[in-house]
């Protein structure tokens, strides 16, 4: 199950949007408690969630496609915007290098994981819902 959620799969990740959504809030809180690190990565935990139960319906109901699409490039610079924003806390001294690497690493792992997931079920929305 982990490798099908890796990969993307509609099928695992969507039931699974109520857990996501949740760690993901729960993760937020914590580490903006503790200074922000990890932020970034429970952010995108959290939007995967919210993404998954907004396209519950994707194998019936038309045109969410076109949401999936608008979605992938909204996060997608969102994810770039707040990897800048951390890149530069960095430099400026605010975060400790070692602590912005590891949060972005684990961030993109979790960004390419929900691009994966709205290509995916744009793809198949748009190919096989009529």
């Amino acid at each position: 199950m982990p490798s099908k959620i890796i990969a993307g799969l509609p099928g695992s990740i969507i039931p699974n949007c109520l857990p996501l959504m949740i760690a993901g809030m729960l993760g937020c809180f914590i580490t903006a408690q503790l200074g922000g690190f990890g932020i970034l990565t429970f952010v995108q935990g959290a939007i995967l969630g919210v993404s998954a139960a907004s396209l519950r319906e994707y194998q019936t109901d038309r045109g969410l496609w076109m949401f999936s699409v608008l979605m992938l490039v909204i996060w997608g610079a969102l994810y770039a915007l707040g990897l800048t924003m951390q890149t530069l806390d960095m430099l400026r001294g605010v975060q400790s290098p070692v602590a912005v690497i590891i949060d972005a690493s684990l961030a993109t792992f979790c960004t390419t994981i929900h691009l994966r997931f709205l290509w995916r079920v744009a793809r198949y929305n748009f190919q096989h819902v009529s």
